[in-house]
């Protein structure tokens, strides 16, 4: 069995991520006389429920006895009351008062019905005039000085809103479209902590300095930090070469031998991303490519030709003219069409685009960018390669990280207890790390007859060339069960980890939202340390240190490697690490450290015969660290295994996904979920999207916020299922074709949804319209939890922490 108490060693500082504008600008209540009015009106359908019941039984009994000539007003009354027609109801009471309003039933039935056909008209009043006031006061909110600071990334979105909220009362469908539009802005900067440009800030805390007494937050100032970012050079070249695939002079052709039954199931699933096609299907069997794909390349096969010339191709063989303009992306993305070597400008790297673009104004042509030559084909006269502009004009303005100078927020005591609560629930979801055992049998198997060691580089090629067999061994359940059953004896091993966590007070306990947990040393927090400005030198110190205390005796040495270089902008991270590895780092003579040769380190066995280590010359531990991760999942590669050969321990990973289909409902509850008062998942529920849509907004469409019928809809569907009325909900993946045609990348982060609001309605039609599947989970930490300043603004905000566990 797993040892229960693991020694935790804390690093002795922690960030802190803040949403850079507070929550109130979009969760304090909205619609207020509205959403009251909707409050009574279901109290009175309920109530009408109940009397309509007494009612029906009444009438029916009366019905039975009555003389035939006497029938004819409680026949009517009976039929209106089993089909549920109010207005009838009141009719024919109203037509026949003396016989049926004489029934004690039936005129509580009366004045119940009347009172909601009032409430209703009522409610549609107040709705048009709160909907003028709401989009009034989005008017305002454009105008902060706040909120045209966070947005000043998005001028363009802020002229438009500027132009569209003008202080009238005449409202347009553009003024309410936009209003959408900076809703879902605000909503993404105040209630979500997102690292991108300003929206979000970050502050450094330190832990061995006395923390502030008092529970309020207190900005003192936010200050930007720019640099060159890989994403965005990225995102740059990707941008640059579909414009150049639009001109004419980028010469495409078609991949030799392209095996279509041999596609691997990723490629497949990015074809299928395109939805309403002619030339792809998808069962249960692997997909068959119909025509006319395989003819039309056939057809294009030995030839150099433009991409218009393949999009009249398709257009010619049956695919309409938007799909074939997507499709022809598509083809060139997956490789079945390959760009002609010497009609595409070589995009610079990011060393050499910080060297020599970055002294250069933004928009302006280099004439030190290297055309590609063309070397395997024969290209006409009239279409030789061009010299094109650099790609410097598509580059996005510098990426920013904004560092708020923040009091310290909590108290020694919250600290010690958040710690607590992280380690004991941490100390339970560890386990032997799948990717260890496997490298552990990949290395025996690689050993040779008289050696037991064997040096990285040629451990390396190794995996280089077993990557496949690797991978596809990583998912078996025997040895799943394996690591998770296998247990951790005395100093075995330790584990770094990184947690990101959110206080929060529930029943008189202090507990956490555990959102994430990351293995590996200081990996997602090294984001932080590039830059020569004192909030990035501050890190780095404090990374050092950390590392060198949690060193066993001073023996461990780490050494760096750039995680995912071709998407990874932080490559270098000056002052991090004192080592890193030859062939991981982008440039090695950019990094201020010395660059270790894999050839002078040894992969052995431990003295247990149970786990690798890596060794230096002078039998020094090595532990590899990834630098600067951007996102969760990594690239495949030596670049991922390589962690993974100094980490024998790894956290749990959940044993199955949900399974939606359990029930056969549309509608599947997932309980929240909480180890040692740590909450490992919200609660949830999966919702079929076009049941969601049906419940809500009706299956025809509505023009926009034309009456109260969706919001007493939402609000109706929330208390029948015990939906929160504010949620998260974001559109989920599975294995079926229809989820992939889910507009793939659209709402896969979540979206924050007040059912009270119209605006924020509007989201959720359009999130239920995109999506197979959605998923709804409850807001948490809720308000009341969140850092507040002296003025009562609440910030959203996330703690994050390190820390080794050593058994």
């Amino acid at each position: 069995m797993t040892k229960t108490n693991p020694q935790a060693i804390y690093a002795p500082f922690a960030l802190l991520r803040l949403s850079t504008l507070p929550s109130d600008v979009v969760d304090t209540p909205v619609m207020l006389a509205t959403t009251k009015a909707i409050e009574k009106l279901l109290k009175l359908e309920k109530r009408w429920d109940q009397v309509g019941c007494q009612s029906y039984r009444v009438v029916a009994d009366v019905l039975n006895k009555s003389p035939v000539g006497k029938r004819k007003a409680y026949l009517a009354l009976f039929q209106a009351l089993r089909r549920g027609n109010e207005r009838k109801i009141i009719n024919i009471c109203q037509k026949n008062r003396e016989p049926l309003l004489s029934i004690e039933e039936v005129r509580d039935l009366f004045y119940i019905t009347n009172e909601i056909l009032e409430s209703r008209e009522f409610i549609n009043q107040l709705l048009a005039t709160e909907i003028k006031s709401l989009v009034q006061e989005y008017s305002t909110l454009v105008t902060r000085e706040d909120v045209r600071w966070a947005l000043e990334s998005e001028k363009d979105i802020l002229q438009q809103l500027a132009s569209y909220l003008p202080f009238t009362n005449h409202m347009s469908s553009k003024s309410i479209k936009s209003a959408i539009t900076l809703y879902k802005y605000l909503t993404r900067i105040s209630l979500k902590t997102s690292p991108f440009r300003r929206f979000m800030a970050v502050a450094f805390v330190d832990l061995e300095r006395d923390l502030h007494p008092e529970s309020h937050l207190r900005i003192r100032s936010m200050r930007t930090s720019g640099r060159v970012s890989q994403e965005w050079l990225a995102f740059a070249r990707e941008e640059f070469a579909k414009e150049k695939m639009n001109d004419d002079r980028t010469l495409l052709s078609v991949k030799d031998n392209i095996d279509y039954k041999e596609m691997s199931i990723a490629r497949k699933k990015k074809l299928i991303m395109l939805r309403g096609t002619v030339w792809c299907q998808y069962d249960d069997k692997p997909m068959r490519l119909n025509e006319p794909i395989p003819r039309v390349l056939d057809a294009l096969r030995g030839t150099h030709f433009l991409r218009q010339e393949l999009v009249r191709m398709l257009e010619k063989a049956g695919v309409a003219m938007s799909i074939a303009t997507t499709l022809s992306d598509t083809l060139l993305d997956l490789g079945f069409v390959e760009v002609l070597p010497g009609t595409l400008v070589k995009a610079p790297t990011q060393v050499n685009f910080v060297r020599t673009f970055a002294k250069t104004p933004f928009g302006q042509s280099h004439t030190n960018m290297a055309v590609v030559k063309d070397k395997g084909h024969s290209v006409p006269e009239d279409r030789k390669p061009l010299s094109h502009p650099t790609i410097g004009k598509y580059i996005q303005p510098l990426h920013e990280d904004v560092w708020a100078d923040i009091a310290p927020v909590y108290s020694p005591a919250q600290i010690e207890g958040i710690r607590t609560t992280v380690s004991r629930a941490l100390s339970s979801k560890i386990m032997h790390s799948v990717e260890h055992r496997l490298l552990l049998s990949f290395f025996r198997e690689e050993l040779t007859d008289h050696a037991e060691t064997m040096r990285l580089n040629e451990f390396i090629e190794s995996i280089q060339l077993n990557q496949a067999k690797l991978r596809s061994m990583m998912f078996q359940n025997d040895l799943i069960s394996q690591c998770r059953n296998l247990p951790i004896s005395q100093d075995f091993a330790d584990i770094y980890l990184h947690a990101r966590v959110q206080p929060f007070t529930e029943a008189g306990r202090e507990q956490l939202v555990l959102n994430s947990v990351y293995e590996f040393p200081v990996w997602q927090i090294t984001r932080y340390t590039t830059g020569d400005r004192v909030e990035e030198a501050r890190i780095r110190s404090a990374i050092r240190r950390w590392l060198n205390q949690s060193s066993k005796r001073g023996t461990r040495r780490f050494i760096g490697i750039s995680h995912c270089w071709e998407c990874n902008s932080l490559q270098d991270h000056r002052g991090v690490v004192d080592f890193y590895l030859k062939g991981f780092v982008s440039e090695p003579n950019e990094v201020e450290g010395v660059v270790v040769s894999p050839h002078d380190l040894i992969v052995r066995m431990s003295d247990s015969k149970e786990q690798l280590e890596v060794v230096d010359e002078k039998g020094r531990e090595i532990v590899f660290l990834n630098i600067g991760g951007i996102i969760p999942t990594p690239s495949w590669g030596v670049h991922f295994w390589l962690p993974h050969l100094t980490a024998p321990l790894a956290i749990k990973r959940p044993e199955a996904s949900f399974d939606l289909t359990q029930s056969g409902s549309p509608i599947c509850h997932r309980p929240r979920e909480t180890i040692y008062d740590c909450v490992l998942f919200r609660e949830s529920w999966y919702v079929q999207a076009q049941y969601l849509h049906a419940e809500i907004f009706g299956l025809s469409k509505r023009p926009i916020m034309s009456d109260a019928c969706v919001m007493i809809a939402a609000k109706r569907i929330c208390q029948k299922l015990n939906f929160p009325e504010k949620f998260f909900i974001q559109r989920t993946i599975r294995s079926d074709w229809r989820s992939f045609n889910s507009l793939a990348d659209k709402h896969r982060k979540p979206q924050w949804i007040d059912i009270n609001n119209p605006l924020s309605l509007k989201v959720l039609e359009k999130i239920c319209n995109d999506a197979h599947y959605v998923l709804i989970q409850e807001v948490l930490p809720q308000k009341r939890h969140r850092l507040h300043t002296k003025d009562d603004l609440s910030y959203v905000s996330e703690l994050h922490l390190e820390l080794m566990l050593s058994w």
